[in-house]
Protein backbone atom coordinates (compact mmCIF):
# COMPACT_ATOMS: atom_id res chain seq x y z
CA UNK A 1 0.00 0.00 0.00
CA UNK A 2 1.15 3.82 -0.68
CA UNK A 3 1.53 5.79 1.08
CA UNK A 4 -1.32 8.69 1.15
CA UNK A 5 -2.44 12.14 2.50
CA UNK A 6 -5.07 12.02 5.06
CA UNK A 7 -6.88 15.29 7.54
CA UNK A 8 -6.38 14.39 10.95
CA UNK A 9 -9.74 13.66 12.33
CA UNK A 10 -8.86 15.55 15.55
CA UNK A 11 -6.67 19.06 14.24
CA UNK A 12 -7.75 19.02 10.95
CA UNK A 13 -3.85 19.16 9.98
CA UNK A 14 -3.05 17.42 6.64
CA UNK A 15 -0.14 14.47 7.19
CA UNK A 16 1.26 11.68 5.46
CA UNK A 17 -0.31 8.10 6.62
CA UNK A 18 0.87 4.69 5.68
CA UNK A 19 -1.15 2.47 7.72
CA UNK A 20 -1.96 -0.52 7.32
CA UNK A 21 2.03 -0.70 6.54
CA UNK A 22 4.05 -2.06 9.06
CA UNK A 23 6.72 0.86 8.57
CA UNK A 24 3.91 3.60 9.29
CA UNK A 25 5.16 6.01 11.92
CA UNK A 26 1.93 5.03 14.07
CA UNK A 27 3.05 1.54 14.44
CA UNK A 28 5.95 2.78 17.11
CA UNK A 29 3.13 4.51 19.38
CA UNK A 30 2.47 2.51 21.92
CA UNK A 31 -1.17 3.71 23.46
CA UNK A 32 -3.30 4.62 26.80
CA UNK A 33 -5.84 2.04 25.97
CA UNK A 34 -7.97 3.06 28.39
CA UNK A 35 -7.84 7.17 27.50
CA UNK A 36 -7.91 6.30 23.70
CA UNK A 37 -10.85 3.79 23.64
CA UNK A 38 -12.96 6.68 25.42
CA UNK A 39 -11.93 9.57 23.00
CA UNK A 40 -11.91 7.00 19.79
CA UNK A 41 -15.79 7.93 19.39
CA UNK A 42 -14.99 11.14 18.07
CA UNK A 43 -12.49 10.46 16.02
CA UNK A 44 -13.84 9.35 12.28
CA UNK A 45 -10.43 8.22 10.98
CA UNK A 46 -6.52 8.90 11.80
CA UNK A 47 -4.79 10.98 13.84
CA UNK A 48 -1.79 12.91 13.74
CA UNK A 49 1.51 12.55 14.82
CA UNK A 50 1.32 15.26 16.74
CA UNK A 51 -2.77 14.49 18.83
CA UNK A 52 -1.69 10.33 18.36
CA UNK A 53 0.99 11.51 20.88
CA UNK A 54 -1.64 12.69 23.23
CA UNK A 55 -3.15 9.38 24.02
CA UNK A 56 0.49 7.65 24.07
CA UNK A 57 1.90 6.05 27.12
CA UNK A 58 5.40 7.65 28.15
CA UNK A 59 8.19 5.38 28.29
CA UNK A 60 9.43 4.06 31.56
CA UNK A 61 12.80 4.88 33.07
Amino acid sequence: MRPMDKTCSRCGIVFRCSSPNPVCWCNDVTLDQVRWKEEKKQFQDCLCPACLNLFAVSPRS
